[in-house]
């Protein structure tokens, strides 16, 4: 019999990178959530462990890094804490997704009517989020990052997160390792509240507005992920370079700095060619 998550053994692993000040209320809903956190920092200016209230801090581990060193590596650090002290569950979110605290429960309702469960995640809402009264679910290819709970136990056949990703498509490469002996779930009623970062629309047109560094790992990582798994996914991959392109005519139809973010675009393919 599948033992459900619960507030104690469960951990959640949050990556942060310069948090804004929203993030206090993220802090308060963590302990609401499960006993223990674990902050991976990746060099933000700011001392993240100010953001923790006093009489609040037995329920957070702090990690930091003196340099951004990417989010499967914070991941990972989260992983192998979950691991050493024997958590059954790692529930990972963004810095600036605040989840319903009765996500667990959700989770809950789902495993214990479905086995062989490696990963379950949710959907995200700008709007305010409802607790739902009925939980219904479906199997998926991918899962964004944030809001999903993995079994601690799927690390040792699936390995760890790829820290060469860095930043980008580094959930999408572990998803689909994932897929490869476990299910993959996702809750249909949105559990997070999150907001997306800072699109820019012009014509009708908008596009995410990344900056070039970002573009450089978005292009990059998106053809090393084509690369891997095109054999086992081909409609997927065909999907995914649609839009992996239709992204870029936007990028150039609406974004500033265009030359910058296609020269790094291109790198980023170039790069990839020589990665596995």
């Amino acid at each position: 019999m599948t033992t459900l998550p619960n507030y104690f053994n469960t951990i959640i692993v949050v990556i942060t990178y310069n948090p804004g000040p929203g993030f206090k209320n993220q802090i308060e809903r963590y302990v609401e959530i499960a006993d223990k956190t674990i902050i991976v920092d990746n060099g933000s200016a700011q001392d993240v462990a100010l953001y923790i209230p006093k009489d609040l801090d037995k329920h957070f581990v702090v990690v930091k890094s003196s340099q951004n060193r990417g989010i499967a590596w914070g991941l990972n650090q989260g992983v192998l804490y979950a691991k050493n002290n024997n958590y059954l569950y790692l529930l990972s979110f963004d810095q600036d997704s605040l989840p319903i605290h009765e996500i667990l429960d959700c989770y809950a309702d789902v495993l214990c009517h479905i086995d062989n469960i490696g990963l379950i995640g949710t959907c995200f809402t700008e709007q305010k989020v409802i607790i739902p009264s009925n939980i219904t679910y479906s199997s998926k290819k991918t899962l964004i990052t944030s809001g999903t709970l993995h079994s601690v136990k799927i690390f040792d056949e699936i390995g760890l997160y790829d820290e060469q990703l860095f930043i980008d498509s580094v959930d999408f490469d572990f998803v689909l390792r994932v897929r490869k002996k476990y299910r993959v779930l996702c809750v249909n009623q949105p559990l997070i509240y999150h907001e997306l970062g800072s699109p820019i629309t012009k014509y009708g047109i908008t596009s995410s507005n990344h900056n070039a560094i970002r573009r450089y790992y978005m292009s990059r990582n998106h053809l090393l992920i084509s690369k891997r798994y095109w054999k086992n996914y081909p409609l997927w991959v065909l999907k995914k370079n649609v839009l992996f392109f239709c992204a870029i005519i936007k990028m150039i139809l609406v974004e500033n700095n265009i030359k910058e973010k296609l020269l790094h675009t291109v790198q980023g393919l170039r790069d990839a060619f020589n990665l596995r």
